[in-house]
């Protein structure tokens, strides 16, 4: 990570592994748990800053496969009024304390690739997406300085919404979210799009917690009565539960304002350790790992 990031364990045998230089403090029956940066992690920061900036932001996309399609202004116009409510949301998850950029405008690239072709590729479908808009962008894993909200045009690519870092993990750079460009209409494209975005900044799924995808409270659950009307919310909102604030305030690069707070955690709550967090990517045959 490139800031101090909080942790906060309720277990008292809990110890510090070797890996980092850490600050413990006691506050009642939690310990607080806070790395210091190092000086590989200044260095990151500062690369970052110089070459891309001061933080990642988020690039809308609309992708055309050869032979479909490209998007209508109105597309791109919903897509943006999307965006910006999805920015006020985590606002509101966040406690007004930061929120995600996004550039306002949407790009639209021209593929070679067709639908078929994508759809037939093994592994992940966003790999070969992402690997063309990167290649295109000239930019590697290391400097792109963009969670990608790809929104694919025409036919049923891909075949559901995805999303993931790029790097793996929290705070190692940008990201990308998939989504079908005839889902702009569906009523629940606004649940998703808040959801498949928290995957790209790093969050996990609440069952990867214990929790139940279908009944946690949290907006990165799949939570029936969380569903929004196209624009309009939801009689009964999502929340960003503990293990979905600490997730947030990991990756300094999206949110560099934002700290996990001991006020974030309620009464009584025992925040659960995250299990797996997300590999690299593979980027797909357009792109050179690097």
């Amino acid at each position: 990570m490139l800031a101090p990031a909080v942790l906060l364990l309720f277990s008292p045998q809990f110890k510090i592994v070797k890996g980092g230089p850490a600050t413990v403090t006691k506050s009642g029956s939690a310990t607080i748990i806070q790395s210091r940066m190092t000086k590989q992690d200044h260095e990151a920061r500062r690369f970052f800053v110089r070459y891309i900036g001061p933080r990642i932001s988020v690039l809308p996309v609309f992708y055309v496969p050869a032979g479909e399609r490209p998007p209508s202004d109105e597309a791109k116009d919903l897509l943006l009024r999307h965006l910006a409510v999805a920015q006020t949301r985590y606002l509101e998850f966040m406690g007004g304390r930061d929120t995600f950029r996004y550039v306002p405008s949407a790009l639209t690239f021209y593929s070679q690739s067709t639908s078929l072709w994508l759809a037939t590729q093994p592994g992940d479908e966003k790999a070969a997406v992402l690997g063309e808009i990167m290649a295109a962008q000239r930019v590697s894993r290391s400097n792109a300085p963009y969670v990608y909200l790809v929104v694919a045009t025409g036919g049923s690519f891909p075949s559901s919404v995805s999303a993931r870092p790029i790097n793996g993990g929290h705070n190692n750079g940008g990201g990308i979210a998939l989504m079908n460009a005839g889902g702009l209409e569906r009523d629940d494209f606004q649940s998703a799009l808040q959801r498949e975005l928290g995957h790209a900044f790093g969050l996990l799924s609440v069952d990867q917690y214990g929790y139940s995808t279908s009944a946690s409270p949290s907006f990165m659950s799949n939570n029936p009565r969380h569903r929004w009307n196209g624009l309009a919310p939801s009689p009964v909102p999502a929340i960003a539960i503990p293990e979905d604030l600490r997730g947030l305030s990991m990756n300094r690069l999206a949110f560099p304002n934002f700290s996990y707070r001991l006020y974030d955690l309620p009464s009584g709550y025992i925040i659960r350790r995250e299990r797996c967090p997300y590999p690299p990517m593979e980027l797909g045959p357009h792109f050179i790992q690097r």
